[in-house]
């Protein structure tokens, strides 16, 4: 049996977008109150993907929201809160109003962002922005999360041997295969760059990694990302304003400081030269506890960005950092009961 090396990162993202639950869309008492409890009333939401559920498998990253869902949440963000473009952050952030104003946005560049989101933020005219990490239309980007799904999903059990470490995993049944997918998600999370490509490629080649229980043949995830004239298309569309991703997704943190202002800085650069616009906005890939800090903010202020945004739930007050903003994450586990339940301040950090 495998000796796993106790590892978190992943908890800690779902223990953050955990607290992002409590949504209202309707109760303006409710909704004033939260107001006044964050001394702005401006709430970014934070988006990854959105599918038919019938599209909808394995998705054990907790990236996706459903189409349905989506187009509810949508038009009650229309009804009652007033949906604000990313560009108008600044003239709004010191400024109240009877409703909160929601910012829509979107990470990393998937596709559905065009096909499945795009018509019903038009249908509801509701802006949004969607930050890419240029490698993925650039089709050479690692996608490992879903890589591992796959591998996951397709095996009964697997033993992993990597840095002299064993790995084994019992895959006999749909709990067995979420517990293993964020095990091994976490693996990935908690390591640079380097050590995630060789671990990667340890995974891949079964025969001297696995044992004969897994099997796995190497699929290309190009297919899930905007290509780069799906990105010049969006970037034409009044609604949408593009942001930057870094180039790779990588935890900017492990980065050694050089490296670090080139990923930033290629991911601006290349969307410019793709689109011929202005790109003012950054998010941080994973962008919480362990993956950005001071270093990373600072950076991004000096490459000229306008704003950039975290994953971290806390208040946004007027005295907010425009280069840490924080971000409520909504995913498949989104409750539409919460509609009518609110955010209580207990569930924001401090």
């Amino acid at each position: 049996m495998a000796n796993i090396v106790n590892v978190d990162p992943l908890k800690k993202i779902l223990k953050q977008y955990s607290k992002n639950l409590f949504w209202v869309f309707g109760s303006n008492k409710i909704i004033n109150k939260i107001a006044n409890f964050q001394k702005t009333n401006i709430l970014i939401l934070m988006y990854h993907r959105v599918l038919p559920k019938s599209e909808i498998k394995n998705d054990y990253a907790y990236l996706t929201v459903e189409l349905e869902r989506f187009e509810k949440q949508i038009k009650n963000i229309s009804q009652y809160y007033l949906p604000t473009s990313l560009k108008d952050f600044e003239k709004f952030k010191s400024h109240s109003s009877k409703r909160p104003r929601i910012i829509i946005t979107f990470d990393d560049g998937y596709v559905d962002n065009m096909t499945y989101a795009l018509p019903i933020l038009k249908k509801y005219n509701v802006p949004a922005t969607i930050y890419i990490s240029t490698s993925y239309p650039d089709g050479n980007g690692d996608v490992w999360w879903y890589e591992i799904i796959d591998i996951v999903n397709d095996n009964q059990e697997i033993c992993i041997i990597f840095d002299n470490h064993q790995y084994y995993f019992s895959l006999k049944n749909h709990q067995e295969k979420i517990d293993a997918g964020i095990k091994i998600i976490n693996m990935f999370l908690s390591m640079d760059h380097i050590a995630q490509s060789r671990l990667l490629n340890a995974i891949r080649n079964s025969d001297k990694s696995l044992t004969k229980y897994c099997k796995h043949k190497y699929r290309s995830y190009n297919s899930l990302f905007l290509n780069w004239d799906e990105v010049r298309i969006l970037s034409k569309e009044p609604l949408i304003t593009i942001g930057a991703h870094a180039h790779n997704h990588y935890n900017l943190s492990k980065l050694d400081r050089d490296v670090l202002i080139k990923e930033i800085s290629h991911s601006k650069c290349r969307l410019e030269k793709e689109t011929g616009i202005s790109i003012e906005h950054f998010a941080y890939p994973f962008g919480g506890d362990g993956f950005v800090g001071k270093r990373e903010y600072e950076i991004v202020k000096q490459l000229g960005f306008k704003t950039s945004v975290t994953t971290y739930s806390y208040k946004l007050k007027t005295t907010t950092s425009n280069f840490q903003l924080p971000r409520y994450a909504i995913s498949r586990f989104f409750d539409e009961r919460n509609l009518e339940r609110g955010l209580h301040p207990k569930f924001w950090k401090n």
